[in-house]
């Protein structure tokens, strides 16, 4: 079997993903890749618009969505929490990502009996597996910020100055 293009692994059977295939996870509910009666196995393709995986990436493109799935990997917070850590999310987007990864199987609430209900977010076993990918990638964010801020100012023909990189790295 030979690898993809894209350096990932090829997927270790049919019907198991490429994510599988890498991290040595098996589905969540492996006999439901493979439909009863025997016959051919599911196999997702995030490349075709029809497909499942397709829409889940769709969600996961969200930086809203990736902020806070990292957020709650650190651990379960409440909604202020979650507002303070995620600048710039207004609470509505913030409320709608919590929504979206609840009802995704991402997040669950848990809501503490007390007046007024205390309410906290935390990742599910599905969610805290999706943390560790979207980690990396604020990390890899973080990491290159610099380099494409300068490719985009020089494809602009743009100058960055030095209180231009302190406004950029959020430096007061």
């Amino acid at each position: 079997m030979t690898a993809p293009d894209d350096g990932s692994p090829e997927p270790a059977s049919p019907g198991v993903g490429a994510l599988e295939a890498a991290t040595g996870a098996a589905p969540a509910d492996p006999a439901a890749a493979f439909p009863a009666g025997g016959g051919a196995p599911i196999v997702f393709d995030a490349f075709r618009r029809d497909c499942a995986s397709h829409a889940v990436l769709r969600i996961l493109a969200n930086k809203w969505v990736v902020l806070v799935v990292s957020a709650l990997a650190m651990g379960s917070m409440r909604h202020s929490e979650l507002a303070r850590k995620v600048e710039g999310a207004t609470p509505k987007m913030l409320t709608q990502a919590l929504r979206e990864l609840e009802r995704d199987g991402l997040v669950a609430r848990h809501v503490e009996p007390a007046s007024p209900p205390r309410v906290s977010y935390a990742l599910t076993p599905l969610g805290r597996d999706l943390a560790v990918p979207l980690r990396r990638l604020c990390r890899w964010s973080e990491a290159h910020a610099a380099r494409i801020l300068v490719s985009r100012a020089k494809a602009d023909g743009a100058v960055l100055s030095a209180e231009s990189w302190r406004r950029i790295a959020g430096i007061k």
